[in-house]
């Protein structure tokens, strides 16, 4: 069974009269009857759970409609537990094992958790290290293909070879990178006349590392039209960006290569013009996703000079992690006195404070929180803190 197909609609904004490939823009993401206006957010997950989220605080909250969850959590099983839910009418398996209605929420799945930093063992030809409770697994481009089929997300990641040794990586390493995750991504993309089941919505990891011209030539490699027995494998698609519904940048890896090649951190002007090298012989009509971000001012920076469409909430969701609630808002609001971002949780101001983090203000106020924390009464709303 192949997941409901992507649309994703660009709306014109005279805001940004720009035609630029890079301008920043506002669109709609639509499976089924879930709507994602973009700019926009997706959440991330740890075996489908949101952290510090109880489950029925997630389905209140409207700010959350894209769950993404990491397969690599589900592999100290073989098969892996989400691959053995029976199937219940045509609602897709994931959303039915992990309790997400399938007419409300996105789910995607990676191998990966992109947050991740920790070296792992170098891939192969034939398969990828990933990561779970029981240590180091190796997962083959047949595996996740068959994991992605039996657990039928919404949208899936296609395996791709992204290093996780000590940079900096040579010419060689780059190299394989780039044809290791075209093949994968073929492999993904396979068709049979005897499958019943083919992946659909395929977002493709975007490598090259620190490199601009091995980032442009895997975006050249996606728009080549196939010959052969390579064409006949992805019939009736003449190349491997036919088959792909979106483009995802990985920060993480992106600033440990910039750091193995520069020996310093990365500057904003350097990754903007990384990214911007792999989009720049693409098709603009497809949506763009960014992973790790640091904060809200790299969001807005890679917003305005690449034209990202959505992000995921690790940088709000790791601040959760250290005791830190964040309540602010873009446009700021205009104050007389420089203000927190958020709240330390663990001051002892709030050992017994159960007020709304915004004060006691009447509902009605502009300055009150309406997340079903803050106002527990209140009707869902599309903030998240």
């Amino acid at each position: 069974m192949s997941s409901p197909s992507l649309l994703f609609e660009i709306s014109s904004s005279e805001a940004y009269p720009n035609d630029s490939k890079f301008a920043p823009r506002v669109a709609k993401l639509l499976i089924r009857k879930v709507a994602i206006d973009t700019p926009g957010l997706l959440a991330c997950t740890s075996r489908g759970v949101v952290p510090h989220l109880s489950r029925d605080n997630v389905i209140r909250t409207k700010g959350i409609r894209w769950i993404h969850v990491p397969f690599e959590t589900f592999l100290e099983h073989k098969p892996p537990v989400p691959t053995l839910q029976p199937q219940h009418g045509q609602s897709p398996k994931i959303n039915s094992f992990l309790r997400f209605p399938e007419d409300e929420y996105v789910l995607s799945m990676s191998l990966r958790d992109h947050a991740d930093r920790r070296e792992m063992p170098a891939n192969t030809n034939v398969y990828v290290t990933a990561n779970c409770i029981r240590g180091v697994k190796k997962v083959t481009p047949s595996d996740w293909r068959l994991y992605m089929i039996s657990s039928n997300p919404d949208i899936i990641f296609s395996l791709s070879d992204i290093p996780f040794t000590t940079p900096p990586y040579s010419q060689k390493r780059l190299t394989k990178s780039i044809e290791r995750s075209a093949l994968w991504l073929a492999h993904m993309l396979h068709s049979e006349p005897d499958l019943i089941s083919i992946p659909s919505n395929v977002f493709v990891q975007m490598v090259g590392g620190a490199s601009a011209p091995a980032r442009s030539t895997f975006a050249e490699s996606l728009l080549e039209v196939l010959h052969g027995k390579e064409a006949d494998a992805i019939q009736p698609r003449k190349c491997l960006d036919e088959g792909v519904a979106g483009y995802v940048f990985d920060m993480v890896p992106l600033r440990l290569a910039i750091e193995g090649v520069q020996g310093l951190s990365p500057n904003n002007s350097t990754i903007v013009s990384l990214i911007q090298a792999s989009l720049l012989v693409l098709p603009p009509n497809k949506p763009r996703l960014v992973t790790s971000a640091r904060g809200p001012h790299e969001m807005l920076l890679l917003i305005r000079e690449v034209g990202i469409d959505l992000f995921d909430a690790y940088w709000a969701q790791r601040a959760a992690n250290i005791g830190v609630a964040l309540d602010f808002s873009f446009p700021a609001p205009i104050v007389t006195e420089k203000r927190d971002l958020g709240h330390n949780l663990y001051d002892t101001k709030y050992t017994r404070d159960f007020t709304s983090m915004m004060g006691n203000h009447d509902k009605d106020s502009p300055g009150i929180c309406l997340c079903a924390a803050c106002s527990p009464y209140s009707t869902p709303s599309p903030e998240i803190i």
